[in-house]
């Protein structure tokens, strides 16, 4: 005995001895690229006297070699009313790789706070998701003239 089969947009229907069995759709959105593996970068921006700063450009650049190919890939946020920020860096494909990490934070215009670099550090992407581990930065800017733009580094 056969079931009815519908198509549900991707739907894949199965029929196995009279049974059906249908497998949900992917929840993907066309606009949206694919995340099959993803590091986590993290953290709160600081003025001199310790308070959370509001509205600063934070980039994380992350360098690794991935299938023997040397790959470099930046990606942002901007900090909340508290401070913080969490920046994805996501990938296409599966790939399990640490990597080096430099983080940049750019304040807005008129703050009268230097732009601030942390390099050195170490980030891992990993195709299990979500990653269980996270790389916190903490930046902590100083007094002086704002950068004229946005910058990331590696």
């Amino acid at each position: 005995m056969r079931g009815s089969m519908k198509r549900l947009g991707y739907a894949l229907p199965l029929i196995v001895l009279g049974c059906k069995l249908e497998v949900d759709p992917l929840p993907m959105d066309p606009n949206e690229p694919v995340v099959l593996s993803q590091g986590v970068v993290a953290g709160v921006v600081r003025d001199p006297g310790g308070q959370a700063l509001d509205s600063v450009i934070v980039c994380a650049t992350a360098t690794y070699e991935a299938a023997g190919i040397p790959t470099a890939q930046a990606a942002w946020d901007t900090t909340d009313a508290l401070g913080r920020y969490v920046i994805q860096i996501n990938r296409g494909v599966l790939i399990d790789v640490t990597g080096s990490l430099g983080v940049a934070a750019t304040p807005p215009a008129g703050s009268g706070l230097d732009g601030g670099l942390i390099s050195g550090l170490t980030v891992v992407i990993t195709s299990t998701l979500p990653p269980a581990d996270t790389s916190v930065v903490d930046l902590q800017l100083a007094a002086g003239p704002p950068p004229g733009a946005p910058f990331c580094v590696g």
